[in-house]
């Protein structure tokens, strides 16, 4: 019984099979060019709402920041599916 041993039952510590479910592949997905144009965007429009005095703009580039960091887009994942 090592689940004991460890506090959690196989199910939780990954040593069951996983079922089989359809979820969304969080895989990187996105080429070093892609993640430089994402950052420049972001970069762009923090600039732009910080420079008119519009900084409730800057909330816009936080999911480009995220975009770059991770190097995965959803919305890629999710069109890709779809044509398979």
């Amino acid at each position: 019984m090592s689940f004991v041993r460890y506090g959690c039952s196989p199910d939780f510590c990954g040593n069951s099979q996983q079922k089989s479910l359809r979820l969304m592949n969080f895989e990187y997905n996105l080429s070093l060019a892609e993640i430089v144009v994402s950052y420049l965007l972001m970069m762009a429009i923090i600039f732009i709402g910080l420079f008119s005095g519009q900084t409730w703009l800057c909330f816009f580039a936080l999911p480009l920041f995220l975009r770059g960091l991770m190097g995965w887009c959803p919305l890629k994942t999710f069109l890709k599916g779809k044509t398979t």
